[in-house]
């Protein structure tokens, strides 16, 4: 069977809501050549191999923080005093 979709932000959105039996199959995707970069014109390509790896873990390191729960309030530990005269600084700036 064949349904239209977009691809937005990493994930494909179907035009009509649609049911799976399972969570997880295969699937082909059709997608347009002018859509698609060439590896000439990725940048990462050219990085030597070990600058690409590094770039790599990095991104699995900012994915991790990004997907992480925020801490309970209770596990906030209290601003400091220099912090909180910062905050009372900035605050002054925006009333002028």
């Amino acid at each position: 069977m064949q349904f239209e979709a977009f691809y937005r932000d990493g994930k494909l959105q179907f035009d009509q809501p649609v049911r799976f039996r399972r969570a997880s199959f295969r699937v082909v995707v059709e997608v347009p050549e002018e859509e698609i970069l060439n590896e000439e014109s990725n940048p990462l390509n050219n990085l030597p191999t070990e600058v690409h790896q590094r770039a790599v873990e990095m991104r699995k390191r900012l994915d991790q923080v990004r997907t992480q729960p925020p801490p309970r309030d209770e596990e906030i530990p209290p601003l400091s005093e220099k912090v909180l005269e910062r905050i009372d600084a900035f605050e002054q700036r925006e009333e002028r």
